[in-house]
């Protein structure tokens, strides 16, 4: 069967040559409650799972469709099924459902917190690592060559030749590695923006600053002596850039933005999301650009290149003042920045915690760029004021409401 259980066994399809595993993992609609949206969803995943069907698979490569459905949404379960069976898939292609149950109690953050944090099981750690641990725990990994693991969110579409793109990817940057144990993380520059509207889609080629889920992937040698589930591929960041790099190089991971790739990966924004933007800011140049109308295959219509897996190069981007903060149980937020990284060890810091325009809170500046502040009931941004000296050289706020 083409759809698959989290109890049968995964090991590797021909264990007589090179053999290669690549998982990608959708989390299914997770906030949604409304049936009529529950629909909307499923009609935009039905891209999603139809652009994994339609994937060209090299031989000796084995591909694992994990797609992740809360307990109130069993139907949809039954309805993946029935998709997979009506379109069929590639050989070495198997779907994978595994369900999960929102906790009773919610995920530990007041109702009041960003809607990814109260309740999104992929923003959540280490939920998201127990979670894809479970879901692919029957899954040898060791007794493969090469591991690739990547997400892709379940509005997003691959080109047919994506995984072929990616595995080129993943076995350059490998094989030019002089660590056979070396684990990479990988964002590739190069994708399709593309913009749908009720009268058909905008779809771009273009250099984007940021790197999706879809476009981001793991990759390893197999047998390698460590915990793949302890990095969710949810962990991956938007921006790869040096601060970062510094980050995943303490877990033991090489961060890797590649540039010049072959585009493969199509971005959709829609004016209904709760981020309308479409994105223009990130956008670093564009390559061409084609519309479809309503009803069209936009992703079939990308012209396919004469070779894939190539690129001209890596190179990160240089480190982004960023700011976070997010509300705990008891009601405390804890905020934290990397400008560390992004102006060195002498910069100091100050916290403005901002209730509209009103300032409610401060922290004075220091050297100490993480923290936590009791604030409860008050629905806050975080504004952080980095000094060098006795001159403010950036500031940077949330945006989102903690």
């Amino acid at each position: 069967m083409t759809l698959i259980s989290t109890t049968d066994p995964m090991s590797p399809a021909s264990p007589d040559h090179t053999s290669t595993l690549v998982t990608i993992e959708t989390v299914f609609c997770d906030v949604e409650t409304v049936t009529g949206r529950i629909e909307e969803y499923f009609q935009r995943y039905r891209s999603t799972l139809r652009s994994i069907l339609a994937q060209d698979i090299p031989d000796g490569v084995d591909v694992i469709h994990t797609v992740y459905v809360s307990s109130d949404k069993l139907h949809i379960a039954r309805r993946i099924e029935a998709e997979v069976a009506a379109v069929g898939a590639p050989a070495g292609l198997r779907v994978s459902v595994f369900i999960y149950t929102h906790p009773t109690g919610g995920y530990g953050h007041l109702s009041t917190s960003h809607v990814d944090m109260a309740m999104a099981p992929n923003k959540q750690w280490p939920r998201r690592e127990a979670m894809s641990r479970r879901a692919h725990e029957n899954v040898d990994l060791a007794g493969y060559d090469l591991v690739v693991r990547m997400g892709i969110d379940d509005d997003d579409v691959f080109a047919p030749w994506h995984i072929r793109n990616v595995l080129g990817v993943a076995t350059d940057l490998l094989d030019r590695s002089t660590d056979p144990a070396e684990v990479l993380a990988v964002g590739l520059e190069r994708c399709y923006l593309i913009r749908a509207d009720p009268d058909g889609y905008l779809v771009r080629d273009v250099d984007f600053i940021r790197c999706m889920s879809g476009n981001k992937f793991f990759a390893h040698r197999g047998g390698a002596v460590f915990d793949p589930w302890q990095q969710s591929v949810w962990s991956l960041p938007e921006t790869f850039d040096t601060g970062r790099a510094e980050t995943f190089r303490r877990m033991g991971t090489t961060l890797t933005r590649v540039r010049g790739n072959q585009p493969s990966f199509g971005y959709v924004r829609r004016g209904r999301n709760l981020s309308v933007s479409d994105k223009e800011a990130y956008v670093q140049l564009e390559h061409g650009r084609f519309v479809t109308t309503r009803g069209v295959d936009f992703i079939g219509q990308c012209p396919q290149p004469s070779s894939v897996g190539t690129t001209t190069g890596t190179e990160l981007l240089p480190a982004e003042l960023t700011v976070t903060a997010r509300r705990l149980e008891s009601g405390a937020i804890k905020y934290a920045t990397n400008a560390r990284y992004t102006h060195g060890p002498d910069a100091a810091v100050a916290y403005y915690f901002l209730k509209g325009n009103d300032r409610v809170h401060a922290v004075p500046y220091s050297r100490t760029h993480i923290g936590e502040v009791q604030l409860d009931d008050e629905r806050v941004r975080v504004k952080v004021f980095v000094r060098l000296g006795d001159r403010v050289v950036a500031t940077k706020t949330t945006g989102y409401t903690v």
